[in-house]
């Protein structure tokens, strides 16, 4: 591959993307994780490439979300997109299967399994406070889910376009959802994964990729988060706004001080946006206390 093994060109994904999917569908869907991340904040080198596997699909809004995922997945599966077979739930199920056994959909595209696009789904409204499946049977009579998390409304807060007709989260945004995200530090793992012979965490790649994001900001622009954050938070959450910024940083403050999972942060970081170049977990550390001190305390502040 071009930027090396493992490595994805955002450009060139998102260049397949949007030439699979007619621009009336494109306007609904939006472009958030790691392959998003990298879009934005390497805009100015092209040539960097991305380590990931899976692109993330938010179909927005939610009211339209079955309609739009039902037109995108059969689309592609017409244009030759093939299903992600492995892993729990893979296969598609039927009306009689209960919800939460539904498989995402998961399609690479045809030029081969480097990548796959993953279906997501912004939350109904600010009282979801857990992953939320929601039924999308298609034509053929498979059935598979959209699922929806409490936060992924934050992430595709003020997207931004991009050339090929797809927007594309802002890495703040998708900063600020992995903070709040992660504030009761909780021990989710990722499944099928490994780190020093246990699962790895879900809240320290997430956490993690907070430092990452940062790393690859201005200073100046991080001193800008917290407003942009306040925004977010008042338009997403309007009734809860004030407790979710009083306590966006509990998380993040807590893997600061646990050196076991700061290491656990720094190798995923390496492994993802930093992979070019590297950040130590003494660099993280003072990375993460810079986005406490001129974004996360500001923002607790205004929640009071």
């Amino acid at each position: 591959m071009p930027h090396g093994t493992g490595e994805l060109s955002p450009s060139s994904v998102l260049a397949a993307v949007a030439g699979a999917i007619p621009a009336e569908v494109r306007e609904h869907l939006i472009i958030i994780g790691s392959l998003a991340a990298a879009y934005q904040l390497f805009e100015r080198d092209r040539t960097i490439g991305v380590r990931t596997k899976d692109v993330d699909c938010v179909l927005t809004p939610f009211v339209a979300a079955v309609s739009t995922g039902r037109s995108v997945a059969e689309r592609l599966l017409a244009a030759g997109w093939q299903p992600k077979t492995t892993g729990r739930f893979a296969a598609p199920g039927n009306a009689q299967t209960p919800v939460s056994q539904l498989p995402a959909v998961r399609l690479y595209p045809p030029s081969g399994d480097d990548w796959f696009i993953e279906l997501l789904t912004e939350p109904e409204g600010e009282d979801q406070f857990a992953p939320v499946w929601t039924p999308l049977a298609l034509a053929s009579g498979d059935h598979y889910a959209l699922v929806s998390f409490p936060f992924t409304g934050i992430a595709t807060f003020d997207a931004q376009q991009t050339t090929f007709q797809l927007r594309c989260a802002l890495p703040e945004m998708m900063a600020l959802a992995n903070l709040l995200e992660h504030r009761d530090f909780t021990n989710a793992i990722i499944e099928d994964s490994d780190y020093r012979g246990r699962p790895q965490l879900r809240r320290n790649k997430d956490l993690g990729r907070v430092l990452a994001i940062a790393t690859l900001t201005d200073e100046t622009a991080i001193e800008q988060w917290a407003e942009s954050w306040e925004r977010a938070l008042k338009q997403r959450f309007p009734e809860r706004w004030r407790e979710l910024a009083g306590t966006v940083g509990a998380g993040l403050r807590r893997l600061l001080a646990s050196g076991e999972d700061l290491q656990e942060a720094t190798a995923h970081c390496a492994s993802g946006l930093l992979s070019r170049d590297p950040a130590s977990a003494s660099q993280l550390s003072a990375i993460g206390r810079r986005v406490i001190t001129f974004a996360v305390a500001p923002l607790e502040q205004l929640g009071g």
